[in-house]
């Protein structure tokens, strides 16, 4: 299971689909991506939206410690974003009996615009304080590239992944980075049975960057839901009970695991 940008194990979308899984009887590992844990990572590098080496190494050490357990994967939001990518990656390489990708943000340009007008500044702002938070206290045991009071004033989601996800992992600019990691340009080498729930209401992702089924490989599933918001999907109240992407990630991955 790998959360979204800035999340954790403590994010509100992570207990109840693992409680979802757990009801089928299988197991969860947590992907904690690099940083996120609650303390920083030791080499300069962040996690961004193209890093799928985690992934990677995360697969190979559950396939070497029992090679016959069929694996499957759910992302959420950013980390549903680094599933798809790696998932083209590998392609006809022996991986993931499934996935599951909730809330993609699948051309980061578009979303980082989106994020910076109107309502969805509300998000921003949120992320942007979970990032920064992580970026200061990376920033007092490392060089960066901003100091801790410049990386205080940055604006927005654009800003900081120009001044500080493009440069602390080798992109340059921020538009070579959105370019490099956005995920829809990958979907169509899929060629693991892989279910993508995305809502149409969805605060990240304006209409025009959903994408149609010819982006998609024959193996990937679009299913687009009118309400949902971004990782929310509630099923009934109380909330804490169900939410229909749990219902329905858990359902899709009976069918490739039993």
């Amino acid at each position: 299971m790998l959360h979204g940008m800035g999340g954790s194990f403590a994010s509100h979308y992570v207990p109840g689909m693992i409680r979802a899984l757990l009801a089928k009887g299988y197991r969860v590992a947590f992907l904690h991506a690099r940083g996120c844990s609650g303390e920083p990572n030791r080499l300069p590098v962040t996690f961004h939206a193209a890093d799928t080496s985690e992934l990677r190494h995360l697969v190979l050490t559950l396939k070497q410690q029992d090679p016959d357990l069929p694996l499957a994967a759910v992302g959420f939001s950013l980390g549903g974003s680094v599933l798809l990518k790696w998932l083209a990656e590998v392609r006809g390489q022996p991986g993931l009996a499934a996935a599951v990708a909730l809330s993609v943000p699948f051309d980061l340009n578009a979303t980082a615009d989106t994020l910076n007008h109107g309502f969805s500044r509300l998000y921003q702002d949120y992320l942007l304080q979970q990032l920064k938070s992580l970026a200061i206290q990376k920033s007092a045991a490392q060089p960066a590239p901003l100091t801790a009071p410049q990386i205080s004033k940055v604006k927005s989601l654009r800003e900081y992944d120009d001044r500080m996800t493009a440069k602390i992992n080798g992109f340059g600019t921020v538009d070579n980075y959105y370019r490099t990691a956005s995920c829809t340009q990958y979907l169509k080498d899929i060629s693991t049975p892989t279910l993508i729930i995305h809502a149409l209401d969805d605060p990240f992702v304006p209409p025009h960057a959903v994408p149609t089924e010819y982006d998609l490989a024959p193996p990937v599933t679009l299913e687009l839901t009118r309400q949902g918001g971004h990782v929310g999907f509630i099923h009934h109240y109380p909330v804490h009970q169900s939410r229909y992407s749990e219902t329905r990630a858990a359902a899709f991955l009976e069918k490739y695991l039993g």
